[in-house]
């Protein structure tokens, strides 16, 4: 009986050095796809947020500079609580166009590169993130 004990332990034992590394590879993989994620929505989220921004209000050719300036910086606020965000490296494109019929049009595209946790073999540790929202002006 006491063979018998020491030798499903020992089994149990290999399995376990087998199967924790496994485990735990899959559990990371598993985080920085969610990571990846969360941070794909914030941006996107980011880009809408200031695209309704500057299709709240119009701008002029003088009052662009303000306009844009805003815009940019509802898109910063919107992203300044990750950890790893930042701003020089951050690309916001803002613009305004007109379409055919006359309406004009607030444009944001945000792109923010995202590190991964771990390099993994055959995967780039960097990923940029972007997104582009439109929204036609309120009047």
């Amino acid at each position: 009986m006491q063979s018998s004990l020491k030798t499903r332990s020992g089994t149990t034992a290999t399995e376990l050095a087998v199967v924790l590394p496994l485990l735990v590879l899959v559990t990371l993989a598993c985080s920085d796809f969610a990571r990846v994620i969360q941070y794909r929505q914030l941006v996107a989220n980011a880009a809408r947020t200031g695209a309704h921004r500057g299709a709240m209000q119009q701008c002029t050719d003088y009052t662009r500079s303000d306009w844009e300036q805003q815009v940019r910086q509802t898109v910063v606020d919107e992203l300044q609580h990750l950890e790893q965000f930042d701003a020089s490296a951050t690309v916001i494109a803002v613009e305004s166009t007109e379409d055919l019929s006359g309406k004009q049009h607030a444009a944001v595209e945000v792109e923010l590169p995202f590190d991964t946790m771990i390099a993994w073999p055959g995967l780039p540790s960097r990923v940029l993130l972007n997104h582009r929202a439109e929204f036609q002006h309120f009047r």
